[in-house]
């Protein structure tokens, strides 16, 4: 077969390489390990792999849909729908780490504080006496201990020094790092929360309980596939996959650990203990498991218990810690619900109780102390503004909340010029829209003359009627700082409407699964940044949780992050998750009789008297 020359540059980097003619143009940068997103997994309804071409190739109908006329006469096109024929030269953007709004608080609660490990010291005599048989007997004499045999070979370099010998212990009394000197002191840990979108870590000094720092980044895995099935296949169908995802997110992690030990003057050295949550396919790709199994029905894990390796195995920067990663429910449902549960104690209360984490991959868990039945449902990237025209996360430059008064208002999160609209932000608008009667209960986008009366002249000429679906101008081209304008499209209703629909199928299918209607629900936990930032009445307004009173919803935050945090400061609470996680019942959606019905009957908006007064 022919082979076509491609020229690559990328910042300071120039790469040449041969390849065969019909290679597809994104599996090249991805396969040399560029980073370039592509949020869709290449399928071209994203918009992100954008490249710069220097020869003239002409735009295929995805590209005209989704490209500005501003991108198109620069030369960019998408590397996904490119299939080399020729020889070509690729200039691949500079990435910007984007500051994402990630919430890194949490509802916090009492707890015991009895930390997973505690150092000893032991000051050193002249153990040559008569009646001492080994200097493992010398030190054992404290207590029962347990070393390994690299531990072993430490010991004789330690043993003889004036200063002693400091032990850090898990319960059992195994050894995890031993130390020259009184090190008493310095016992410091880290939790982390890895979210498909987003990472957060937490430094705490296991001596006091006290928080130290916490941190966040972008899950740059998210440029593999913005949600969990996108990198799953990733994962499978890329050579080096598996490896590529959990070097990224790794990476992303050490950034975090340096941010925190500087910020707090702590050597990296002095954190002995880590716990992690995350859903299934983040653990698996974390631990550089295949999540093939996962990917496929019945979506079995490789592994679901709790998990301890120490950190150096994972290339961490912080080589004498413990790692422990949470259990997790099963399929889908990760240890990152683990954490929730155990932040919000759902497990002890008597009365009905939901928990949701909105996301690209939702996860609710509902019952009482005496049953809880968790799902997971894959709502996509729609929240994050992933697969929406103008869609962004929410980063500066991001329309995040939305109401309409004569005209439509809306807030932007930098208080700069406009450059997309985020999850939250979207939700407002569709909520407005319905409101007022521009958008129906099936979410078509009405024409002009179709809208109720009372609707103004500003708000009907922002309405675009086309043949192939009307659109709705959010901004004007000389308000943006894109200088084309800001629309929502039919299609960005539909991927709405997907979105919502299942995050609502997973909660209305656990209501059945215990007998019970919404107004039965007693308290509402909304979970993760997304869930912590949308309005309540407004998620109820398209449908994506329970129509229930709204002093019955309460937003938690990083629950999932606290959960982490309270495994990190307390063993009660470490063995509490591995027991819940053999006691809740997972329930795998698909399986479950019903779901395409009930998925169906999701999709559209709440159409009651309430809303339409």
């Amino acid at each position: 077969m022919a082979t076509r020359t491609i020229f690559i540059e990328k910042g300071e980097t120039r790469i040449t390489r041969y390849v065969e003619t019909g290679t597809r143009l994104l599996d090249l940068i991805q396969n040399e390990e560029i980073p370039l997103p592509a949020t869709c997994g290449g399928t071209g309804r994203c918009g992100t792999c954008k490249v710069k071409i220097k020869e003239s190739l002409p735009w295929n109908r995805t590209e005209e849909q989704v490209l500005t006329s501003g991108e198109k006469r620069e030369g960019y096109h998408l590397a996904c729908q490119i299939l080399i024929d020729k020889g070509l030269h690729i200039e691949v953007p500079q990435l910007q780490e984007e500051k994402l709004q990630v919430m890194e608080n949490s509802v916090e609660r009492d707890f015991d504080f009895l930390p997973f490990l505690r150092k000893i010291y032991i000051p050193m005599q002249n153990p040559e006496v008569s009646d001492l048989h080994s200097i493992y007997d010398y030190l054992s004499d404290v207590e029962k201990l347990e070393f390994t045999l690299e531990q072993l070979r430490q010991v004789p370099v330690l043993i003889r020094e004036k200063e002693g010998l400091t032990l850090t212990l898990d319960p059992n009394g195994k050894v995890i790092h031993l130390e020259r000197g009184d090190t008493t002191d310095q016992l410091f840990g880290i939790a982390f929360d890895i979210g498909s979108t987003s990472v957060v870590g937490y430094l705490l000094d296991l001596n006091s309980g006290k928080e130290l720092g916490v941190a966040s980044r972008l899950n740059r895995q998210a440029q593999y596939g913005a949600d969990v099935l996108s990198r799953i296949s990733y994962a499978i169908e890329k050579k080096n996959g598996v490896k590529v995802l959990q070097k990224t997110v790794i990476e992303v992690m050490n950034e975090i650990i340096s941010e925190l030990t500087e910020k707090s003057e702590i050597d990296a050295k002095n954190i002995l203990d880590c716990t992690i949550v995350g859903n299934s396919t983040m653990q698996h790709l974390l631990l550089g498991i295949s999540p093939k199994s996962l990917g496929q029905a019945p979506h079995i894990p490789v592994i679901q218990q709790e998990f301890m390796l120490f950190a150096r195995e994972l290339d961490l920067n912080i080589p004498n810690a413990l790692v422990r990663v949470l259990p997790n429910l099963g399929g889908f449902v990760g240890s990152d619900t683990v954490g929730v549960i155990l932040a919000t104690k759902m497990y002890e209360q008597e009365q009905l109780t939901l928990a949701v984490d909105i996301g690209t991959n939702g996860e609710m868990v509902l019952g009482t102390k005496d049953r809880l039945v968790a799902c997971s449902s894959p709502a996509g990237p729609a929240f994050e503004g992933g697969q929406i025209r103008h869609g962004m996360r929410a980063i500066e430059g991001a329309i995040g909340n939305v109401w309409i008064e004569t005209d439509l208002k809306y807030e932007v999160i930098g208080n700069t010029k406009p450059k997309g609209i985020c999850g939250s932000g979207l939700v407002d608008l569709v909520a407005e829209l319905l409101r007022i009667g521009i958008i129906d209960p099936s979410g078509r986008i009405k024409n002009k003359q179709e809208v109720p009366p009372i609707v103004s002249f500003f708000l009907k000429k922002r309405i675009i009627e086309k043949e192939t679906g009307n659109e709705f101008i959010i901004v004007e081209p000389e308000k943006s700082a894109t200088g084309e304008a800001i629309t929502l499209t039919q299609q960005d209703i539909r991927e709405l409407q997907l979105a919502k629909g299942a995050i609502y199928t997973g909660i209305q299918l656990l209501m059945n699964q215990l007998g019970i209607a919404p107004e039965q629900i007693n308290q509402l936990y909304l979970a993760g940044g997304f869930g912590s930032y949308i309005d309540s009445y407004n998620a109820k307004r398209i449908g994506l949780i329970p129509q229930i009173d709204e002093n019955k919803i309460k937003t938690v935050g990083n629950a999932a992050g606290y959960g982490a945090k309270l495994a990190l400061l307390s063993k009660v609470e470490w063995q509490k998750g591995i027991q819940l996680a053999s006691e809740i019942e997972h329930y795998n959606l698909s399986e479950v009789n019903g779901y395409e019905r009930v998925f169906v009957e999701s999709l559209d908006f709440p159409k009651t008297e309430r809303w339409l007064k």
